[in-house]
């Protein structure tokens, strides 16, 4: 027997209501995670479960002490929802729109792991050129999850070089050090970024130390990343850092965040 169109019709609402509802409950509770953080001055565990609770999910820094000084960023919970690629995804459209929608975007992933982002930002934006960071070390507990000890580095990077591979010279994929890459780029031609590599207070604020210059000059560009989540206290800690004295900071599911920035 067929089942009728408002059947599906019907279905659809329902995935709809759960999605903002998952979504919804997501806002609060990081909300309310950060307000604590916030008047602690610090990074705290609080409605997310205690730092213990974070080994089911494997590697991570849960335990580090990091201050939350001087005045906060305006922080602002974005009502974009989905995983991170979904929201990258709707982020790069919306900046080459702004830019006028006609030229290539040339964007760096900073830790590219398998290249399950990568896959989408090829995929579904045309009119980006993707650069890929990742040394794929592995045994140095930066992987994510328990992958360190349960995915040899060189699987990782197969993955990532065979998706991005039939994009031809839209795709790099730079094996080494966040580091040795900046080095090696020149100053101002890079549209926008995505820094989701070691997670440690100290890698990411030299990924900002070493990224920041080469974001391009006299237009507006993109800067985000992943897990602002008291899992890793270190990037909740950079990214205050790098943007303390009321600038703005968007949040959205899947931990993460972003800013526009207009470069002089």
């Amino acid at each position: 027997e067929a089942v009728p169109p408002s059947w599906h019709v019907a279905c659809k609402a329902v995935d709809k209501l759960k999605h903002w509802v998952s979504g919804y409950i997501w806002r609060e509770t990081h909300w309310l995670w950060l307000q604590d953080s916030l008047l602690a001055g610090r990074v705290v565990q609080t409605t997310w479960g205690t730092a213990e609770e974070w080994l089911r999910f494997g590697v991570h820094d849960a335990y580090a002490d990091a201050p939350l000084e001087g005045t906060p960023p305006l922080y602002t919970f974005n009502e974009r929802l989905g995983m991170r690629w979904e929201v990258l995804v709707s982020l790069l459209k919306e900046l080459h729109q702004r830019r006028g929608a006609w030229e290539q975007l040339l964007v760096v992933e900073v830790g590219v792991f398998a290249g399950h982002l990568s896959q989408f930002l090829l995929r579904d934006c045309p009119f980006v050129r993707l650069l890929g960071v990742d040394p794929y070390i592995g045994a140095d507990g930066t992987f994510p999850g328990n992958f360190s000890q349960t995915l040899d580095a060189d699987v990782a990077l197969y993955k990532a070089a065979s998706v991005m591979e039939p994009y031809g010279d839209r795709a790099d994929l730079w094996t080494m050090t966040s580091e040795k890459a900046a080095a090696q780029l020149e100053d101002g031609i890079v549209d926008a970024i995505f820094i989701d590599g070691c997670h440690l207070y100290e890698c990411v604020k030299s990924d900002f130390e070493l990224w920041m210059p080469k974001m391009r000059r006299g237009h507006e560009v993109l800067v985000a990343g992943h897990d602002f989540s008291p899992q890793w206290p270190g990037v909740v800690r950079a990214v205050h850092e790098r943007r303390a004295g009321g600038h703005e900071v968007n949040l959205a599911t899947d931990w993460m965040w972003w800013w526009f920035e207009q470069r002089p």
